[in-house]
């Protein structure tokens, strides 16, 4: 029987390296079907466990599926009503926050007027300019967050109906990976499973958590300072952290413009920029990546890569949803032979025999 030639090493990195472009690439052109989907898959593990007891007292499948769907439209039916509650107070005050926008505009055009001998049509033609440059040099970004969140968005409503059939023909899946492997294998394919089931479930309610710290310390530091409709401007900022960079810029935006335009100083918009900085600092380096990425057994570092990554492939829908893929990832390595290296990498605890045969060697070198 002929022996099968071994492939030098730069054509074995070159064939592996060839292999990751196009799995991205793949990821990218099929994003509108692809994502949809992945959000349905997270739902479906989501909801699973509520309809398994659901089943349990012989409610059939597809009312149960229905059921627990209608149950998490509900919980956000009630935090936007809760929101919405919220911001007619901050709505009432709009005309009159137009009318202070306006006020201050014109000062500070008549502020640099008089101080810098600038006119008025000149510091608009400069504004112009610089406004024309910005979107000029930006334009790319934006036409493709464009692109891709607007064929995203017109799939999302698909998302349920993936999801109930996903929940409706779990038991063919699992048929599936059953018979795609061996028999000996198939105990470490039902413990990947489950494990990866739970992953989901740490991961949304430590995006929960993160959301509520946030709001917490956004609050107290609105509060502090002394803004109005502060619980209005710390929820809106905690939910938006969802979307990462963008949802920051939004969050923290508002409250700034609201309280220049309302109090007329700069000092109190300073000290709301100073607190949003600081918060946004600790949720983006500290929280996220401790709170998510210990839900799911990542380390920080994996974290950060998985939302740069999810980012450079998805945009903001990538960013959502490929800390918890990197952890299936892990948990998937954790348990198959010649994989298990990535999922120590990936992970946050540390190999005790790994670590005695490493002391073992720079013992062993430090004496020679």
């Amino acid at each position: 029987m002929r022996q099968p030639v071994a492939l030098p090493i730069y054509a074995q990195i070159a064939l592996v390296l060839l292999g990751i472009y196009l799995f991205f690439h793949g990821l990218i052109v099929g994003a509108n079907i692809l994502i949809p989907l992945a959000f349905a898959f997270l739902l479906a593990l989501l909801l699973y466990p509520l309809n398994v007891a659901m089943e349990k007292v012989r409610i059939p499948r597809a009312i149960a599926i229905i059921l627990s769907m209608i149950l998490v439209i509900l919980v956000l039916a009630v935090v936007f009503f809760f929101i919405s509650n919220e911001f007619l107070g901050f709505y009432d005050e709009i005309p009159e926050l137009t009318t202070r926008l306006n006020n201050t505009f014109n000062d500070l055009q008549l502020f640099i007027e008089q101080n810098f001998r600038v006119s008025p049509e000149a510091q608009i033609d400069w504004m112009q300019e610089k406004l024309n440059t910005f979107l000029e040099g930006s334009g790319d970004l934006i036409a493709s967050f464009v692109f891709t969140t607007s064929g995203v968005l017109t799939q999302m409503g698909l998302v349920p109906i993936y999801a109930f059939f996903i929940l409706f023909y779990r038991d063919l899946f699992k048929d599936f990976m059953f018979k795609a492997t061996p028999s000996k294998n198939h105990e470490n394919v039902a413990l990947i499973l489950h494990k990866v089931q739970k992953v989901i479930q740490n991961y949304l309610v430590g995006l929960f958590t993160v959301i509520c710290i946030i709001a917490v310390l956004n609050a107290t530091a609105l509060l502090i300072i002394g803004v109005d409709h502060a619980i209005f401007f710390a929820l809106l900022a905690a939910i938006l952290t969802i979307i990462p960079y963008i949802g920051v810029f939004i969050g923290s935006f508002i409250p700034v413009i609201y309280s220049l335009a309302m109090t007329g100083d700069i000092w109190q918009p300073l000290w709301i920029f100073l607190a949003f900085t600081a918060v946004q600092s600790l949720e983006g380096n500290i929280i996220t990546p401790n709170i998510t990425g210990s839900k799911v057994s990542l380390n920080p570092l994996a974290a950060i890569v998985a939302l740069l990554i999810g980012g450079a492939v998805w945009g903001i829908p990538g960013m959502i949803m490929f800390v918890p893929f990197a952890a299936m990832v892990k948990v998937i390595c954790d348990h198959v032979e010649g994989l298990q290296p990535y999922g120590i990498l990936l992970g946050v605890q540390k190999d005790p025999a790994t670590r005695r045969q490493w002391l073992q060697f720079t013992n062993l070198l430090k004496k020679n």
